[in-house]
């Protein structure tokens, strides 16, 4: 204090003047400083927003595609369900047709001979009762032969 009450006033307004400069650029400078961190801060916040929302937009296409191959996967054991079951219908109609062969044959070969084989009762109930769950095969009873 006492050298700059000893300083002449061009000296001392000289020092102050280099002071204020000094202090301005330091101001400047920190007030620089201090905008490019908030700026740093902001575009660090917006990337982890971003990256938050890809991540959301991912975990919600992969639940988008659980769902859609849960939903195929059903599909196809409905239809693999309905395949089976036109299967087995096709292996009843296979067994109906080879029964109704081997009655033919049957009718062929005994016409003259009156005493049918025993199973032969057995072959055209399987037969007629497959035609009647199938419904192709339906007696109309209300007409009769006059």
């Amino acid at each position: 204090m006492s050298t700059l009450k000893t300083m002449n006033s061009h000296t001392f307004n000289k020092l102050y003047k280099l002071y204020n400069k000094k202090y301005i650029i330091f101001e400047k400078n920190l007030t620089f400083y201090i905008n490019n961190l908030r700026n740093e801060i902001k575009r660090e916040a917006n990337e982890i927003d971003n990256e938050i929302s890809q991540e959301n937009l991912v975990e919600k296409i992969k639940i988008q595609n659980y769902y859609y191959y849960k939903e195929e996967l059903v599909k196809r054991k409905n239809i693999e369900g309905e395949l089976i079951l036109k299967i087995k219908n096709l292996e009843d109609c296979i067994e109906a047709n080879k029964r109704s062969r081997a009655i033919r044959d049957l009718l062929k070969n005994t016409q003259n001979n009156n005493e049918p084989a025993g199973n032969l009762a057995d072959d055209i109930n399987f037969i007629f009762s497959f035609l009647q769950n199938e419904e192709t095969y339906k007696l109309d009873h209300s007409k009769k032969k006059e």
